[in-house]
């Protein structure tokens, strides 16, 4: 049995004109200046076993988003096994982050170690990224720092406001609802406050509230 059997997960790849596919690269063309041709080497659709189930009661949460999740290689087997856990300190409290902006998740994706026998074995070095499906609800926003270790209702997530983010007059609804970020990244007015981060970073506490939809698989040579 392979690894991939072992997962149980259904991973397909698509092709480069699926609509699936095209809307992908758009988001990661939208968030990342330093694009180029070749730089997405494979985009799967992904279908945890479960997953959609243990999405459910959070079905009618309004806002929903798709968003990017900085995923290492060494990392990547139990994620797609398990799930993404919300284990990731951070400064706005301990759970599951991403963003709206790929070049922000994609440093969590840094593998030094894979990358460093990449460049010995003179090969092209590959980097992953998770676009994941989440609840957000309503969020509790933040434009300056603050740890979170449980949210009152309303709440079910946190936006820590950054100073640069996607144009939501731009973003794509999926059949089901879901907003894709794919708007010009550009700066960000809150009344008239300055947020501390470049990037808007969104926090999740409940693993339930994140499904993985798609994964990335980017090639970086060694020139890059």
């Amino acid at each position: 049995m392979c690894i991939r059997d072992s997962l149980n997960t259904n991973i397909l790849t698509l092709p480069s004109d699926h609509p699936e596919h095209q809307l992908i690269k758009q988001y990661v063309k939208s968030g990342y200046r330093n694009y180029y041709e070749g730089y997405i080497h494979n985009i799967f659709a992904i279908e945890r076993k479960g997953e959609a189930e243990r999405m459910a009661p959070f079905k009618n949460l309004k806002n929903k988003k798709l968003l990017w999740y900085g995923l290492k290689v060494s990392s990547m087997i139990s994620i797609l096994n398990q799930g993404i856990n919300p284990d990731m300190e951070g400064y706005c409290g301990r759970g599951i982050y991403l963003s709206d902006v790929f070049y922000m998740s994609l440093g969590y994706g840094s593998d030094y170690t894979y990358k460093q026998y990449d460049e010995i074995a003179g090969e092209s070095h590959y980097k992953f990224m998770l676009c994941c499906e989440v609840a957000l609800g309503d969020m509790l926003e933040l434009v300056q720092p603050k740890y979170i270790t449980s949210l009152n209702a309303p709440y079910k997530s946190v936006k820590a406001c950054g100073r640069n983010g996607p144009n939501p007059q731009q973003s794509i609804y999926l059949p089901n609802g879901t907003g894709v970020p794919v708007g010009k990244v550009d700066m960000i007015r809150y009344h008239g406050h300055v947020p501390d981060a470049n990037f808007n970073e969104y926090l999740v506490f409940d693993q339930s509230q994140v499904r993985i939809r798609y994964l990335v698989q980017l090639k970086e040579s060694n020139e890059q």
